[in-house]
């Protein structure tokens, strides 16, 4: 994605016009999305990465009829039908969980995902999540 300038107005590639809007759109971001069909621009997903095998979380920065583009904050990636998912109270009781972990220090997000998981599970005896 890199020299790409999406706009978070109208989620359109400006970067040939040095990043500016034209205004020809006129479309502000839908902050809502029901989960059916593709996510407008603005909205926060949980998308769907091939080559981690699981959902991010991120933004999507552009929309059509046929697909969307997410910034997941260490890449861009463009998706179709079925790459994404609402973020549920359950994903964000998750995510916050998985952040504590991470700042008690000597472990990365996906070790601290992978433990949320196993506790989650209920694979480490004497450890449940409230």
């Amino acid at each position: 994605m890199k020299g790409l300038a999406i706009c978070k107005t109208c989620g359109t590639d400006h970067s040939d016009n040095g990043g500016k809007c034209r205004g020809l759109f006129g479309i502000k971001p839908v902050q809502f999305w029901n989960g059916e069909g593709i996510p407008p621009v603005g909205i926060e997903v949980n998308f769907w990465v091939d080559e981690e095998s699981k959902y991010r979380k991120g933004v999507v920065v552009y929309s059509s009829e046929k697909g969307a583009t997410v910034d997941i904050g260490y890449l861009a990636s463009s998706g179709e039908h079925g790459d994404f998912a609402l973020i549920t109270a359950e994903d964000r009781k998750r995510e916050l969980a998985i952040s504590e972990l991470y700042k008690i220090g000597s472990i990365t997000m996906d070790d601290a995902s992978e433990l949320y998981s196993a506790i989650s599970a209920g694979k480490i005896p004497g450890v449940k999540l409230e």
